[in-house]
């Protein structure tokens, strides 16, 4: 009897377990969401897919990331909020935009708040930074993939400009981020809120006569071809990541948690370096195109915006002594 009570337990160990392996077999693979809104062939979105490939590998094809770029699943802003709300897995972009959901962020997208390369690699690896990913994961977003130091924000015109005095008055395209207003209007410029997917058409239609962006993203969003001046500002060093929501990120077993994270640190080097790469292959093309790439002394531009940041620190825009904490970070 004791026997048989042992072969009827065995029996019922292996079925629970056959239906188990059954059961996942029919719910299929899970599939996150990751939207973006850089055009395909930009680094930053080639960037994305390799993300999704590498979480693919890393979890033998039990979780996959399709990725909506070109503002497919909305604009920016709306994107995160779908991520907090959890009806958007996944969202990814410059680290500007959280400036909107979390204050401290906004000092990020300060002009000249960053001297070089370098200055950001210090401030990624600094309690600073650590703080910030953890106001941004109390929103409910957890930055699942960071380390994508993305080329410098420079400034591109119709016409070129040699001094803050050449933005005086200057129709400029700013995206909705609070700071990037306050800085370009700092400066002299009369910046204007319009959507990345809709930046080209403003300039060639002359909604703008200027914009700014990362020298990476460029030639694949075609700006040289309506503001052929591209000035070296180097202006922000703005970096990059992918943030999931925390909910979703939670309801993962914990060995899909670790993939993901591992995939999210090999995409940033990925990134960093394809993104370096791609521009050096297209900088010649979008010169034979017409493109002027012009040095600029950023000296007067950051002395006309120290008051700037004077006044915002004063007013509470960020947390009393943050920017100067990011510039003693600087070698």
């Amino acid at each position: 009897m004791k026997y048989t009570r042992s072969i009827i337990s065995f029996v019922i160990v292996c079925f629970v377990f056959l239906m188990s392996v059954s059961s996942n077999s029919l719910a299929g693979p899970t599939t996150l969401r990751l939207g973006g809104i850089n055009a395909p062939k930009t680094p930053i979105t080639r960037g994305q897919y390799k993300f999704a490939e590498l979480v693919n590998q890393k979890t033998s094809g039990a979780v996959k990331v399709e990725v909506f770029p070109a503002s497919q699943l909305g604009k920016a802003l709306v994107q995160i909020e779908g991520v907090q709300l959890g009806t958007q897995d996944m969202f990814g972009a410059a680290v500007d935009w959280y400036a909107e959901l979390v204050k401290d962020w906004r000092v990020l997208s300060m002009g000249f708040v960053f001297k070089d390369f370098d200055h950001v690699r210090a401030f990624e690896k600094s309690e600073i930074y650590k703080d910030l990913k953890a106001q941004l994961l109390k929103k409910g977003l957890r930055v699942v993939s960071d380390g994508w130091f993305r080329m410098p924000r420079v400034f591109m015109g119709k016409k070129p400009i040699k001094t803050p005095d050449d933005l005086k008055g200057l129709k400029m395209r700013v995206p909705n981020i609070a700071t990037y207003l306050k800085v370009w209007e700092g400066l002299g410029a009369r910046p204007t809120r319009i959507a990345w997917g809709e930046v080209y058409m403003a300039l060639k239609q002359g909604v703008v006569d200027a914009c700014e962006g990362p020298l990476d993203a460029i030639y694949g969003m075609k700006f040289f071809e309506a503001a052929p001046n591209i000035v070296m500002t180097n202006h922000l060093y703005s970096n990059a990541n992918i943030v999931m929501s925390e909910k979703k990120f939670q309801s993962l077993e914990a060995q899909f948690q670790k993939a993901i994270l591992e995939a999210g640190r090999e995409a940033g080097v990925w990134y960093t370096r394809a993104s370096r790469e791609k521009f050096e292959k297209d900088k010649p093309t979008m010169i034979a195109a017409g493109a002027k790439f012009l040095e600029v002394n950023p000296k007067p531009f950051v002395e006309k915006l120290r008051p700037v940041v004077e006044k915002l620190e004063a007013e509470g825009f960020w947390r009393k002594g943050l920017y100067w904490e990011i510039q003693k970070l600087a070698k």
